[in-house]
């Protein structure tokens, strides 16, 4: 305006103009068709972002806590360390993009919450640790971690029982009825049936663990004490260990006597006197639940001490029995 009060329009509104349509048009090429019924009526660009930022503010708001959440609820499970530090670096960056960038803190804790149970005295020592770590020392510390802990399993795995059929056999004889250890070696004595027996010795200069690894908490066999379920229970006692003896399975001709039973069994009915092919439909069912068959039936003495001290005053009483 002059100093007459004449109007005189400002030379430079024109290339506003000019430049703001130009950025409108640009606007209309890449806004997602979901917005473009919400700006279609708009004259300016300051009037398309202020729209913009209403119509998406809470969906901000609601990605911003899905990212939350997924940050608290993230696991390693089967990835790498580095996998698993990328996976947490992203959500932590997409949150900081919002205008909200996470405590190093809160991610130091996100990040141990996630890890699996062998990681757990790593754990301990960060939460017990009165020194603040900043976020790269921590990511390097847990990747030698990662390095320590697979080099423990390849230790555990070269100590591990042999899987060769015969040596396996030999394992599992040699846990039998007896045990004796003398000195510094060990010498074992397995018995599973009257024509099976197994000997082994140990010798001192060789190590228990070359042929398995026991633990030092639990006391079985196939784990080391670091990876024991119940290292973490201070308050756990080892079961008692029991010696588990082979029962026999050969056959034999021995009367089976049952002192209160009206009928006694064998295998050989030429034990029997007068044995008769039995006809009847009755079976016998033993432990297991099995049922067998009653091949014969007759009569027959069962020479018990007793009954052997009155054979010399007294005759003979026939006992029934139904042989098998």
């Amino acid at each position: 305006m002059k100093a007459s009060g004449e109007v005189v329009p400002n030379p430079n509104y024109q290339t506003w103009i000019l430049i703001d349509q130009n950025l409108f048009a640009a606007l209309y090429l890449v806004i997602s068709p979901t917005l473009l019924p919400y700006i279609i009526n708009l004259e300016t660009c300051a009037d398309i972002w202020k729209t913009i930022e209403r119509r998406l503010q809470s969906s901000n708001r609601s990605r911003l806590l899905q990212l939350k959440n997924e940050l608290h609820q993230v696991t390693m499970k089967d990835q790498t360390m580095m996998q698993y530090l990328s996976d947490i670096k992203g959500k932590c960056d997409a949150i900081a993009s919002s205008g909200t960038p996470l405590d190093p803190e809160d991610v130091i804790m996100y990040t141990l919450n996630g890890l699996p149970p062998a990681y757990q005295a790593f754990k301990t020592y960060i939460r017990t640790n009165l020194q603040p770590m900043n976020i790269d020392d921590f990511y390097a510390q847990l990747c030698s971690e990662e390095l320590n802990l697979a080099a423990e399993r390849a230790r555990e795995n070269q100590l591990l029982p042999s899987t060769d059929p015969q040596m396996a056999l030999a394992a599992s004889r040699g846990r039998g009825r007896f045990r004796s250890n003398r000195g510094h070696g060990r010498y074992i004595q397995s018995t599973s049936s009257p024509t099976q027996q197994n000997t082994s010795f140990r010798s001192p200069g060789r190590s228990a663990n070359s042929t398995y690894l026991e633990c030092q908490i639990c006391r079985k066999l196939g784990h080391s004490a670091f990876k024991c379920w119940h290292r973490s229970n201070l308050q756990y006692q080892p079961a008692s260990s029991s010696a588990f003896v082979a029962s026999s399975a050969s056959e034999t001709n021995d009367w089976v006597l049952d002192s209160g039973a009206t009928s006694h069994l064998t295998p050989d009915f030429t034990q029997i006197q007068n044995p008769q092919q039995y006809m009847g439909s009755q079976q016998v069912q033993i432990g297991n639940g099995d049922m067998l068959p009653i091949s014969h039936s007759g009569q027959g003495l069962l020479p018990t001490p007793h009954r052997l001290d009155e054979q010399s005053n007294s005759s003979p009483r026939s006992i029934p029995s139904r042989p098998l």
